[in-house]
């Protein structure tokens, strides 16, 4: 699958020079791309949020629309779970 701003054969190239790189070379990449990403969404937050807030808005952030609000709100749950609100 390319990408619509990219002609099929330049798709094809950066495939290959993808491909040319070993399995390591490729999860890393991936690795690095995601800490890349996390660091920006991160930078973009509010300060001061709680843990529980900030892994749901971590997972909303990175994979909102690609989850149903059941699935969402059961994590929520755990998290809730897990890192309960602070009693003030």
């Amino acid at each position: 699958m390319h990408a619509h701003d990219t002609s099929p054969e330049m798709d094809q190239r950066w495939r290959a020079l993808i491909m040319a790189t070993t399995p390591a070379e490729r999860v890393q990449m991936g690795v690095s791309m995601h800490e890349a990403a996390r660091t920006m969404v991160l930078a973009s937050l509010p300060a001061g949020l709680s843990q529980a807030e900030l892994l749901c808005t971590l997972l909303e952030r990175f994979y909102g629309h690609e989850l149903s609000n059941e699935t969402k709100a059961g994590f929520r749950r755990c998290v809730l779970q897990r890192f309960p609100p602070a009693r003030a």
